[in-house]
């Protein structure tokens, strides 16, 4: 996922940055910001109908509170093509630049022949998260149609034992404060139809109680080693070898290979499950999953 933000304004139109801000100074508060690579999952008549990716253009009018978006690469159904569309007009509410609401209680009509109904949704542009819901009626049908990010978080653990409510974990992510947190928890970076691999990051963890912990040991994943579900995914491996952090650069930890791996994402349940075998021992978890973006938006 790639994210590029820039100011509009007159002396700065093709400004591109990496991080969302402020443009108060100038007589209309407006931004741009780019967030690509989102995953795409269309339901028809009730049913998991469609899997696909996108790009999403957002220009953001604080003064005016509104928000266009524009979808690019966008496909609703098999063997559709690739296309783009804009809505234009949305609702606007944020509490700063970085982080928006997005509504609209009117149809929007991208262009001839579709209708878009029930715009609602959240961006989270410090972290990259999008999570968008739309019905996009097109020749009679109806297509729920859900746009996010491929990246969920599981609570931080002690043991089994919940140590943060969905709230106090909105705040840890939002303030950057959970780079302090010393109990165990997982990020899962999930496939989209352009990034086909993934990995699974665990943070803070130990095999045995005399082990210092790893502040972040992360299992990367081929193509191969998931399987998309009728609700969620499933990951097997009978090898692969962790990495952890060393400064920036993800380093092989070929003394600590990884070992008859088997986890399970549950998007319908909100859940995860994960075994392996590593240095000897069998390790096991489970737990409580979310969307980071989907809980800032109902928050």
């Amino acid at each position: 996922m790639k994210k590029i933000f820039g100011f509009l304004s007159i002396l700065a139109m093709s400004v591109l940055m990496a991080a969302c801000g402020s443009n108060n100074d100038k007589p209309e508060h407006t931004a741009t910001c780019v967030i690509t690579d989102q995953n795409v999952e269309v339901a028809f008549n009730g049913a998991a109908f469609h899997k696909a990716a996108c790009d999403i253009a957002m220009e953001m009018n604080y003064t005016e509170r509104t928000v266009n978006l524009t979808f690019n690469k966008i496909t609703f159904a098999p063997r559709m093509p690739e296309i783009t569309f804009s809505l234009t007009g949305a609702k606007l509410t944020y509490s700063d630049d970085n982080h928006i609401a997005i509504s609209s209680d009117a149809d929007l009509v991208p262009m001839d022949g579709y209708v878009v109904r029930n715009l609602k949704g959240y961006a989270d542009f410090d972290n990259d998260l999008v999570f968008l819901t739309m019905d996009i009626v097109a020749r009679g049908n109806t297509y729920a149609t859900t746009i996010t990010t491929p990246m969920l978080y599981s609570y931080p653990q002690t043991g089994n034992k919940v140590e943060y409510n969905a709230t106090e974990m909105m705040n840890l992510i939002s303030t950057k404060s959970i780079a302090q947190c010393t109990d165990t928890y997982f990020v899962f970076y999930l496939p989209t139809v352009s990034t086909p691999g993934g990995s699974i990051n665990i943070h803070n963890i130990s095999f045995v109680a005399a082990m210092p912990k790893i502040a972040e040991l992360r299992i990367p994943l081929g193509a191969e080693h998931i399987t998309s579900t009728a609700t969620g995914y499933s990951i097997e491996a009978a090898e692969i070898v962790p990495e952890f952090l060393s400064g920036s650069v993800w380093t092989p930890m070929d003394t600590r290979t990884v070992t008859n791996l088997v986890a399970n994402v549950n998007y319908v349940a909100n859940s995860y499950s994960i075994e392996f075998d590593c240095y000897g021992m069998h390790y096991t978890n489970g737990g409580k999953l979310y969307n980071y973006a989907v809980l800032l938006a109902t928050n």
